[in-house]
């Protein structure tokens, strides 16, 4: 079960990043009155949500975050933050998988990450911090940006897991609601998996898309903005993709289910992410199973 429940924390973790959602949107159309104001009004279609959501997360450009993913018993948690600008995009965030604690920092085309101790000493890593390019992260990195840090910083715009919303859902139904003490508009949306999984910027493995190739899938999703238009939070229930990504009956009953609700607090604040200390990082780190490759001592340029 362990097992199993790592590998689907993996592509859990591509989800994560994605939803920490870029494209064209129409015009806003307002389901209310016209003259009313655009802050206090729901919107009738995932378009012109996109568009006013995607106005007011460029414009904040950073944001802390929270992020629950439940598969079957187990619980993977997230909390970090990130600033949104282009190349100069980063990110900082620490990890809970299955009890296991890890950080991992994304800025200046490195990813920076700081794992178990017996990970550690499984890649030969000594010092507290391991840099990995998202070649040397194998089968991960390809899910996570192909290779390309700059893709791996797009998804990692939250106006990106809006966009997947605009491209794969629409509107199941919305209302005026109060989230954690502030007042939020409140959108329930049927997602299409097929093109979810096709309009990711960094893509999926093709081992995913194989085996949810001609099988149509659905699943729900709810999304909360301030009245900014400003994401507070997205809860997404992907058991019917994992249940149909399940090679067996056997492994889907012992997989169960998997949800996952993300949190964002504090748009707009000062956010300072830099990388580890230059002496604690070691580089040519490799996870197991990836090619191989003498990790080396980072050294001060």
């Amino acid at each position: 079960m362990r097992r199993k429940a790592l590998a689907v924390a993996g592509l859990a973790l591509v989800l994560t990043l994605a939803a920490c959602g870029k494209a064209p949107v129409s015009a806003p159309q307002l389901q209310t009155d016209p003259g009313a104001n655009a802050s206090a009004s729901l919107f009738k279609d995932s378009s012109a949500l996109v568009a006013a959501a995607k106005a007011g997360t460029e414009k904040s450009k950073s944001v802390d975050f929270d992020a629950k993913i439940d598969i079957g018993t187990l619980s993977m948690t997230t909390t970090g933050q990130a600033k949104f600008d282009g190349q100069n995009t980063a990110m900082a965030m620490t990890m809970d998988v299955l009890g296991q604690s890890m950080e991992m920092r994304l800025l200046s085309g490195s990813v920076y990450m700081k794992l178990p101790s017996a990970a550690m000493k499984q890649m030969g890593v000594t010092k507290p911090w391991a840099e990995f390019s998202l070649s040397d992260l194998g089968s991960l990195g390809q899910a996570m940006g192909s290779g390309d840090i700059n893709k791996l910083a797009e998804q990692n715009d939250p106006s990106t897991t809006l966009a997947q919303i605009q491209k794969s859902g629409t509107i199941v139904s919305s209302d005026k609601t109060q989230l954690d003490g502030q007042p939020a508009s409140h959108y329930v949306f049927d997602l299409d998996v097929a093109k979810m999984l096709d309009n990711l910027p960094a893509g999926v493995p093709a081992q995913a898309k194989t085996m949810l190739a001609g099988k149509n899938i659905h699943m729900p999703a709810e999304l909360w903005l301030n009245n900014d238009q400003l994401p507070l939070q997205i809860k997404m229930d992907m058991t019917s993709m994992v249940q149909a990504m399940a090679p067996s009956a056997a492994a889907a009953k012992s997989i169960g289910s998997m949800k996952m609700t993300m949190k964002y607090t504090n748009w707009g604040s000062s956010v300072d992410i830099v990388a580890p200390p230059a002496d604690q990082v070691q580089t040519g780190a490799k996870l197991p199973g990836t090619a191989g490759g003498a990790p080396t001592t980072k050294k001060h340029i």
